[in-house]
């Protein structure tokens, strides 16, 4: 009982863990860097104006984009939620099993639904299993190591 309850954490979906700060972190430090190298070299001696202006127009710029990143970070991209109704395959081994016909409310969309094996949930349409996060994202684009997170439904935009 004991091995049966290791194994349902084991493949329990992760969707509770921090998102690393490496991916961020190295953005804002780059952007930073490059900056401050720009500034410094590029308009340092320049006095008139449009400099100044074109100086601070960067600075800002610059911290609007790391602004930007850390809140795609710290947006959740779309954590799909199992249906307790809904109970998985008997086998989850058999692929015939793990994948079934589906029609959205529409009644017009067959779309194929999936059993993640990882997360022990149906995924809901368009929803996808990040292997690099372990969990399902709704609406799944990519893993973006830069932003540290997966794009999904709720950091698209």
């Amino acid at each position: 009982m004991a091995l049966q309850e290791e194994e349902d954490e084991d493949r329990s979906c992760r969707c509770s863990d921090a998102a690393p700060l490496g991916g961020p972190l190295v953005i804002a430090a780059l952007v930073t860097a490059v900056l401050s190298g720009y500034c410094l070299l590029v308009y340092g001696s320049a006095e008139d104006d449009a400099s100044r202006v074109l100086k601070q127009s960067a600075v800002g710029f610059g911290s609007a984009a790391v602004l930007a990143c850390l809140l795609c970070h710290i947006t959740d991209p779309g954590t799909p939620q199992p249906d307790l109704d809904d109970p998985g395959p008997s086998d989850e081994a058999d692929e015939a099993l793990r994948i079934r016909d589906k029609i959205l409310p529409d009644n017009t969309t067959h779309w194929k639904q999936k059993w993640c094996r990882e997360c022990r949930l149906w995924r809901p349409h368009r929803c996808g299993h990040c292997h690099y996060c372990g969990r399902c994202v709704l609406r799944l684009d990519h893993h973006c190591f830069l932003m540290g997170t997966c794009v999904g439904e709720r950091n698209m935009r």
